[in-house]
């Protein structure tokens, strides 16, 4: 596939320190039925699948996730020490400029 380019914007009080993460769902090929959650986890709001990109989020809340294998669906993943982590789901086609 063409390499895909996913770009937003974290919204919030407070987003430092905050870190957006790119991983496979651990429900959709190729991980499903291999890889097993981690023990005590909360599917399905909170993933554990295999990290992709992981970058921080910039003091304006954006951030920048270049060079993602693509086409393939994610888990965008959301999260800061002592606040509640957020996942989303998105399919990115091959090539994607997504923001």
């Amino acid at each position: 596939g063409v390499p895909a380019t996913v770009s937003g914007r974290v919204v919030g009080q407070d987003v430092a320190g905050a870190t957006v993460r790119l991983e496979l769902p651990l429900d959709l090929p190729p991980l499903d039925g291999v890889v097993a959650p981690e023990p005590g986890e909360a599917p399905p709001q909170v993933s554990s699948g295999a990290v992709v990109r992981s970058v921080p989020v910039g003091g304006d809340g954006t951030f920048d996730l270049t060079q993602v294998p693509s086409p393939a669906v994610y888990d965008l993943v959301t999260s800061r020490p002592g606040a509640a982590t957020q996942v989303q789901r998105i399919d990115v086609a091959a090539g994607e400029v997504r923001t």
